[in-house]
């Protein structure tokens, strides 16, 4: 912390720290002594100076959006951008040099041999960056132009301390600095990932048809998974990639479905699974995510085995006691009901905001008559009815949902995903209501029509429950009619 050893001997980071501040002191005795000296002329020449630097940074731009150089236009794009040809190139050119030959007056009379050197070499680094090694002259062309960007800017700190600029604008000058390296060490990221060739390797035509193919994919991803196994059975480099999203909300309906098996066999899948992916997509400081988790109405049990066990259901949308747990017919609904009681108590805890959904057989007719009404937003009696009421206490909320398909036309492949062959399917950048996105995705992913309506009738759910006045956020009821 003190630049020293523990025997007493300065660290190279030291020995940084004090050349640096020799340094700043160097700077602010010149600037004195520059400032000392200046006259009425030189503070309208500097005058003159800003007001050309200020159109050297606008002009260029108005003059590029206007298409002078080239169409289409790319927004947003660096200054450097925007002067590489054309009308805006030599505009800016023009304004640069008018404002050089302003201030350039100024260190000839009043700056002392360091400050007229310092203000030389600002000059050809300028002359380097913009005229000679521009913007889009090809790969050599491009690394000399980013080598002398970065001297520029170096330049630019030592000229604001050089002419006691005040420190709300030096800092102003280090915020957009540093939010324009961001901006291009992400869009090297995304090129990278999504094969979009670099600017100084493909032609402008080339880069757009990459990039006109490149949304889809830079929206969704997928991550196989394996329910059965410790952790989702993810790729250490898919765990890592889940882990830096900022997940918003989370559709689970994956699940073993097999009524003839026992809870035992189904629960690393149906349970275990459900577990992990809490844990995977809950992280502290940042907001719950919303978790609509699909259950099944089997997990109330007939009136009589409730009975039995000490329990009365008020309605289809409460949670089931484990006491009831033993009434149950199938291991799967077993499963089920321990899984709405771990999602309900993750909620309570503030991890995720919940949403149950139980249905029962979903159909082609009532999948289609689903999808019509998701689109349209209008209501329909004769089709599933859909209720959700929500808790405040745990901001956890329970649906049901029945249909008149029979058994033999359940679609059992996009209401269920097997444990050896499933996806984990989050939404890191759309709403949890923007049903047409993440159902395109599903589709894309899966092939299946189907799992489109599917997506719908849950997402439905979500809205009625959490994206409305009346739904998680007041702890209303809101009841969608599908």
């Amino acid at each position: 912390t003190n630049g020293m050893t523990p025997n007493g001997e300065e660290t190279l980071l030291g020995r940084l720290a004090a050349r640096l501040r020799q340094l700043e002191r160097r700077i602010d005795d010149e600037s004195a002594a520059l400032l000392s000296r200046l006259t009425v002329r030189d503070e309208e020449l500097l005058r003159s100076a800003r007001r050309l630097y200020h159109a050297c940074s606008v002009v260029p731009c108005l003059l590029y959006y206007l298409r002078t150089s080239e169409s289409p236009t790319k927004f947003p794009a660096t200054i450097s951008f925007t002067i590489r040809k054309g009308v805006p190139r030599w505009t800016h050119h023009a304004l640069w040099l008018a404002g050089w030959a302003c201030m350039g007056r100024v260190f000839q009379s009043a700056g002392s041999a360091a400050t007229r050197r310092f203000a030389a070499a600002m000059f050809a680094t300028g002359i380097w960056t913009t005229f000679i090694f521009r913007l889009g002259g090809g790969l050599l062309s491009d690394a000399a132009h980013l080598l002398g960007a970065a001297a520029y800017m170096v330049d630019h700190e030592v000229l604001l301390r050089l002419w006691a600029v005040a420190p709300p604008y030096r800092a102003a000058f280090r915020a957009s600095l540093g939010v324009l390296l961001a901006a291009f060490w992400r869009g090297h990221l995304l090129e990278r990932r999504h094969g979009i060739s670099a600017e100084s390797f493909a032609s402008p035509a080339v880069r757009r048809r990459q990039i006109a193919a490149a949304p889809r994919t830079a929206q969704r991803s997928l991550f196989r998974a394996d329910l059965a196994t410790p952790g989702l059975g993810l790729a250490p480099a898919d765990r890592a990639a889940l882990s830096r999203l900022d997940v918003r909300a989370v559709v689970h309906s994956a699940a073993a479905l097999d009524l003839g098996r026992p809870y035992a066999a189904l629960r690393a899948a149906n349970v275990g699974a459900t577990a992990a992916l809490v844990d995977l997509v809950s992280r502290a400081g940042r907001p719950p995510p919303l978790f609509l988790f699909v259950s099944t109405l089997s997990v109330i049990p007939v009136a009589s085995a409730a009975a039995a066990a000490g329990w009365r259901a008020e309605s289809g949308e409460e949670l089931v006691p484990p006491a009831c747990a033993a009434a149950l017919e199938t291991g799967y609904a077993q499963s089920k009901l321990l899984a709405e009681h771990l999602l309900a108590a993750a909620a309570s805890c503030g991890r995720i905001r919940l949403i149950i959904a139980r249905l029962g057989l979903l159909g082609p007719a009532a999948a289609a008559s689903t999808s019509a009404t998701a689109a349209s937003t209008s209501a329909t009696a004769a089709s599933a009815s859909l209720a959700a009421t929500a808790a405040p206490a745990s901001t956890a909320s329970t649906a049901s949902a029945a249909s008149t398909a029979s058994p033999s036309s359940t679609l059992s492949a996009a209401s269920s995903a097997t444990a050896a062959d499933s996806a984990v399917a989050v939404s890191s950048t759309a709403s949890a209501a923007d049903a047409s996105a993440l159902s395109t995705a599903a589709a894309a992913a899966d092939g299946r029509s189907q799992l489109r309506d599917w997506l719908s009738l849950l997402l439905c759910a979500v809205r009625a429950t959490g994206a409305s006045p009346a739904g998680i956020a007041s702890g209303g009821r809101s009841v969608a009619v599908l």
